[in-house]
C-alpha cells in the first residue's frame, strides 16, 4: 500500500447534497464517488486562489466572471477513461457548468486549446463566495463567525489515489530540475515540527475559537505530512511559481507553530525576517524606473514599461522622481514606514476610526496591489493612504499607477521577482558557500539553526545594502519550552550564547 494521502476540499453544502444525491444513483457512480469529489475539489481550490488574487471583497456572483480554467488534459490524465462520464454527469445533475470552447494558456493562435472553463452552478457558487467573504471579514474583526464551511474528505479510491500519487512524483521530478528547488528539498529534510507543542497551540486556538474543527484537523495533517520523512516524494511540497516565488509546506503552516515549534536536526532554530520588506522591495522596483528614465541598463526581465499617458510628463518625472525616492528612502532607513503612514493618515479629516501599525500595513499593501480605483466609502483608510502618496510622493504614485495601467498585478509580480532573486541568488548562495548549514525559506525570511543565526543575519544585511534595498533584518528566536518567540538584538543573542 502506498504511503500517500490526498484530501478533497469542497463547500459543505455541495458535500451534503451530493452525498445524499449519489446514494440513489448507480453502483458505478457510488463506487467512483471520489472522482466526483476530485472535480469539486479542483474547482474549489481554483476559486479560492482566484478570489484572493482578484479581490477579497468581491460580492458580485457571476458564473461568467468566476468561471475557472481547468486543464482538461490534466483532469483527463488523472481520471482516465472516467473523465467524460464524470464531467457530463455533474453537468446533467446541475452541480457544475462548463464552457463550450477550449481556452488557450498561451496567446498563440496556432496552439490548440488545452482547457475548458468550469463553474459551480449559482447556489453553490453563492455559498462559496459568502464563505470566502466571511473568512476575510472574520480576520478583519468585522464579523464573529464564518458563513458555512469547507469540508475535507480523504481520498480512499485506490486507483485514483495511485494516479494522484504518480502525478505528485512527476511534479516533483519536474521541480527538481531547478537547482534552487533541489537544494531546498535537501535542506528541508532536516527540519521537523514538535507535535506535542504544536498540538498545545492548536488546541488552545480551537478553544479560543480562533480556528474551527476543520482547520484544526487540516493543520494537524499539514504538520504530520511535513514530519513524515518516509516518503518525501509527496510529503514535502516545494513549488516555484512563474515569478520565481517559492512556496513550501512551511509557508502555509500557522505562523505561531512555525515560529514556536520548528526544529532543525532536533535543535532550536531562529527566523531572520526583513523589516518592512514589501515597502523596501517597492523602493528597489521604483529605482529601476529611475534607471530606465536615465537610459541606464536594467534587468531585461523587468516588467514591460508602457508609455506614460502624456509624453511631456516624462521630463516632469525625471526632475522629481529622484527627490521623492530619497525621501522615501530616508523613511525606510529609519525603519518607520508604516508608522510614518499611520501618522499621516491620522491627520486626514475623513478618518475617524482607530488605527494601528497592522491596520496601516494591511491597507498600504491593498493600495499597492489592488486596482487604481478605490471605493473610498467602503475603504476610507485606503483612500487616505492614496491621498498621502499623492501629497508626498506624486511622481512615485504616477509611476506605480502607470505600471498597473494595463495589469494591476504587474507591480506585485515585479516585487515577487525582486524578492526571489534576492533570497535565492544572493542570500542562499552565500549561506551554501560560506556557512554550510541547513535552512528553510519562507518567502522573504529564512529559518536557520540558532547557532548560525548571527552570521546569516550579517549576510542578509550585507546583501540588502549591495542590492540597494533600504532596510535591515530582525532576528526572532523560538522558545519551544515556554511556547513563545521573541525578537532579539544580536548583542543580547551573543550574551545568551556565551552563558
Amino acid at each position: 500500500m502506498i504511503n500517500f494521502k490526498y484530501n478533497f476540499i469542497l463547500p459543505l453544502c455541495v458535500f451534503k447534497e451530493f452525498d445524499e444525491f449519489i446514494s440513489h444513483k448507480s453502483k458505478w457512480d457510488i463506487k467512483h464517488k471520489d472522482y466526483y469529489y476530485y472535480v469539486f475539489s479542483m474547482i474549489t481550490r481554483c476559486y479560492i486562489r482566484s478570489f484572493h488574487f482578484q479581490t477579497c471583497s468581491h460580492h458580485f456572483v457571476s458564473k461568467n466572471h468566476w468561471s475557472i480554467e481547468l486543464k482538461s488534459s490534466y483532469l483527463l490524465n488523472t481520471m482516465g477513461e472516467n473523465y467524460n462520464r464524470i464531467i457530463q454527469n455533474l453537468i446533467n445533475w446541475g452541480f457544475i457548468g462548463r464552457g463550450k470552447h477550449y481556452q488557450r494558456w498561451q496567446p498563440d493562435k496556432n496552439l490548440k486549446g488545452i482547457c475548458k472553463k468550469f463553474w459551480f452552478t449559482e447556489q453553490y457558487l453563492t455559498y462559496l463566495h459568502k464563505y470566502l467573504i466571511s473568512v476575510n471579514e472574520l480576520k478583519q474583526g468585522i464579523c464573529k463567525f464564518t458563513y458555512g464551511k469547507l469540508e475535507n474528505i480523504n481520498c480512499t479510491h485506490k486507483k485514483l489515489l495511485m494516479k494522484l500519487h504518480k502525478a505528485a512524483i512527476d511534479k516533483k521530478e519536474e521541480q527538481l530540475a531547478d537547482s534552487d528547488i533541489y537544494d531546498l528539498y535537501e535542506h528541508m529534510n532536516h527540519f521537523t515540527i514538535n507535535t506535542d507543542k504544536s498540538d498545545e497551540i492548536l488546541t488552545k486556538m480551537l478553544q479560543n475559537k480562533e480556528i474551527n474543527s476543520s482547520t484544526y484537523i487540516l493543520e494537524k495533517e499539514k504538520i504530520s505530512n511535513f514530519n513524515d520523512k518516509s516518503n518525501d516524494n509527496v510529503t514535502l511540497y516545494i513549488k516555484k511559481d512563474k515569478y520565481g516565488r517559492v512556496h513550501t509546506n512551511v509557508t502555509n503552516i500557522k505562523s505561531d507553530i512555525r515560529k514556536q515549534c520548528m526544529l532543525c536536526d532536533g535543535e532550536r532554530v531562529a527566523e531572520i525576517d526583513i523589516k518592512s520588506s514589501q515597502g523596501a522591495f517597492l523602493y528597489n522596483v521604483l529605482y529601476k524606473w529611475l534607471d530606465l528614465i536615465n537610459n541606464k541598463p536594467i534587468d531585461t526581465n523587468f516588467v514591460k514599461i508602457e508609455p506614460f499617458w502624456y509624453i511631456d510628463k516624462t521630463e516632469y518625472i525625471k526632475n522629481n522622481i529622484e527627490n521623492e525616492l530619497n525621501k522615501y528612502h530616508s523613511i525606510l532607513e529609519n525603519k518607520q514606514l508604516y508608522e510614518w503612514f499611520e501618522s499621516e493618515v491620522e491627520q486626514d479629516s475623513d478618518i475617524s476610526c482607530e488605527l494601528s501599525r497592522d491596520i496601516i500595513k494591511k491597507e498600504f499593501l491593498s493600495v499597492l496591489f489592488s486596482k487604481i480605483e478605490i471605493d473610498e466609502d467602503k475603504h476610507p483608510i485606503r483612500g487616505a493612504i492614496r491621498r498621502t502618496w499623492s501629497e508626498h510622493f506624486p511622481t512615485l504614485l504616477m509611476c506605480i499607477d502607470n505600471m498597473k495601467l494595463y495589469n494591476y498585478a504587474s507591480i506585485a509580480y515585479e516585487m515577487q521577482k525582486t524578492e526571489s532573486n534576492f533570497v535565492f541568488n544572493y542570500v542562499c548562495k552565500r549561506i551554501n558557500n560560506e556557512i554550510h548549514c541547513h535552512f528553510c525559506t519562507i518567502h522573504d525570511s529564512i529559518v536557520v539553526p540558532e547557532k548560525y543565526a548571527i552570521d546569516i543575519k550579517k549576510i542578509f544585511d550585507d546583501e540588502l545594502i549591495k542590492m540597494n534595498i533600504p532596510t535591515t533584518t530582525k532576528l526572532e528566536l523560538s522558545d519551544i519550552d515556554n511556547l513563545k518567540y521573541m525578537e532579539i538584538e544580536p548583542e543580547l543573542f551573543k550574551l545568551n550564547e556565551s552563558e
